[in-house]
């Protein structure tokens, strides 16, 4: 489980609101017992929730007491998606708030065997620094996967001056390499590098033509649950009319063209105030002013 560094101020909407449409949802899985919920992995529900406990859980053995099971924590504000967990899993222990460097979070821990079995045959471990790889075998929805994983350990950053978003995903060496090559290869999108930052791997994506790109990918399976508070986020970030997210105009030459089509190399800055679409009109400035 690796924590999320957001970079951006999130909005949160209502929890209590939140969790009210997530009652109104009607899931193939809702009358599954707790004990065989992951026993086959078939739903795209299912493989979403497995993204948010390969991010946000780890499962425990007490071999002296004989106690298995599945922990996962999260925000407190993000309790909710907690909530829509027990209810899939049909189980009725509590969700506890915890206190950690003055931060609160919810937790939910279920004692059960059966489940700690079938998630230990998907690729978990019971332990959180282990080097968890991305369970190629198991999931065939690759997008909802992604999309809990994400949620757990990704964040939504974007420059305030240009407004371009960058999306990020943290994680093992292992799962980020992965999902970086499912992206490449679902999306077109280039490989992008690897950045290591103490114990974990990262991967950023920046860009308006690349975010929104990912966006209605994790999205297109319309899941009927999400983290709220990163939809509103992506929609926030990919209405922005400010300069430079649709139309840029070369204040030398006046052309104009679509932002997300335009090679950002060629964005050449010479001052403050002034863009250029090429290095050949950024020179012509430069005569012109000497």
């Amino acid at each position: 489980m690796y924590g999320e560094k957001q970079h951006i101020q999130e909005d949160s909407t209502d929890i209590a609101f939140q969790y009210k449409q997530m009652q109104s949802l009607n899931t193939n899985q809702k009358g599954q017992s707790s004990n065989h919920y992951f026993k086959s992995i078939d739903s795209a529900e299912q493989q979403y929730v497995l993204g948010w406990i390969y991010s946000k859980g780890y499962l425990f053995n007490f071999k002296n007491i004989k106690h298995s099971g599945l922990s996962i924590k999260v925000p407190e504000r993000d309790k909710y998606i907690l909530k829509y967990i027990q209810e899939l899993l049909s189980s009725k222990r509590p969700i506890v708030i915890e206190v950690m460097n003055g931060r609160n979070y919810a937790k939910l821990t279920i004692g059960n065997k059966d489940i700690y079995d079938d998630l230990m045959s998907c690729g978990l471990v019971p332990t959180t620094n282990a080097e968890l790889e991305y369970p190629v075998n198991t999931i065939t929805n690759h997008a909802a996967f992604i999309l809990g994983y994400f949620e757990g350990n990704g964040s939504i950053s974007f420059n305030n001056k240009t407004k371009i978003p960058t999306i990020e995903i943290v994680g093992t060496e292992s799962m980020i390499s992965t999902i970086r090559d499912i992206l490449v290869k679902k999306l077109s999108l280039i490989e992008v590098p690897l950045i290591q930052t103490e114990n974990s791997h990262r991967i950023k994506y920046p860009g308006f033509y690349v975010v929104n790109k990912i966006r209605k990918w994790l999205y297109h399976w319309n899941p009927g649950v999400c983290l709220i508070r990163k939809k509103i986020t992506f929609d926030e970030l990919l209405s922005i009319t400010n300069y430079g997210y649709s139309i840029f105009r070369c204040p030398h030459c006046g052309k104009q063209q679509d932002l997300n089509k335009l090679n950002i190399k060629q964005h050449v800055k010479i001052d403050e105030s002034r863009d250029y679409c090429s290095i050949k009109c950024s020179l012509s400035f430069i005569d012109n002013i000497m």
